[in-house]
């Protein structure tokens, strides 16, 4: 990384990317499954101790337990996690294919505020920066990318890779959900016991969601404690 603006560097031989479009996918084939996309979601109601009652946009479904894996949207679904759960926007950039990989792995910087890797279909992708606009990006659930953080990536990108001469070819943006003390919460909701969730994954949700929501559906069905991702620790705390 010398000579780019970088004073120095370490290596993580065990860190790696995956496509996630191909894992979701890969997953949902494996569980069996049917997803009803483009579905909102009106209301859940607890109708007795074995019951609940989720109103959507197409549907009115019954079930014994209903599992909320909806991060940052979460405070926008039952009060109760309003305060615990805050949405904060990330926002990326690639660019078109290159000749060839100007990185061989997966890099960070600026604590984390910044990363970027090679994509399996030869672009490279930069994206963060929310460091340098926080009131911009803090507290919004409104997924548009912005000039001020593309002009930030857009800079880092000509100062510390300059030999990449391609154009961006795309932008785009995406909500994260943020906790007070950077860990995932699981739970079930106060008035609807049977409602569980599994949520606030701090911009890791890839590393983070399948342990997560192990830890939800053990509570939810079984009782099992969720451990150190029990939100009843965060009942008092409210994020700033």
């Amino acid at each position: 990384p010398l000579g780019r603006g970088y004073f120095a560097g370490i290596e993580q031989p065990q860190d790696g990317a995956v496509q996630p479009f191909e894992l979701t996918h890969a997953v949902m084939a494996q569980s069996g499954a049917e997803v009803v996309a483009n579905n909102e979601l009106y209301a859940i109601r607890q109708l007795s101790a074995d019951m609940v009652e989720v109103h959507t946009r197409q549907y009115v479904f019954r079930a014994r337990h209903v599992l909320l894996c909806t991060n940052a949207y979460s405070g926008s679904i039952d009060p109760y996690l309003t305060d615990k759960v805050t949405p904060i926007r990330a926002q990326c950039l690639v660019t078109e294919p290159l000749p060839a990989p100007v990185i061989n792995t997966c890099g960070y910087s600026d604590y984390g505020y910044m990363y970027y890797r090679m994509t399996f279909d030869g672009r490279l992708l930069i994206g963060g920066g929310r460091h340098h606009h926080k009131a911009l990006e803090h507290d919004t659930t409104d997924d548009r990318a912005t000039t001020p953080i593309q002009s930030t990536l857009e800079n880092y990108l000509r100062t510390r890779f300059p030999e990449v001469q391609a154009p961006v070819g795309r932008r785009w943006a995406g909500i994260m959900g943020f906790t007070a003390d950077g860990m995932p919460l699981v739970g079930t909701l106060p008035d609807k016991p049977s409602v569980g969730f599994a949520v606030g994954f701090n911009g890791h949700g890839l590393a983070l969601g399948a342990g997560t929501a192990e830890r939800a559906v053990n509570l939810l069905l079984h009782g099992q404690h969720p451990g150190a991702l029990d939100v009843k620790r965060l009942e008092n705390a409210i994020i700033r």
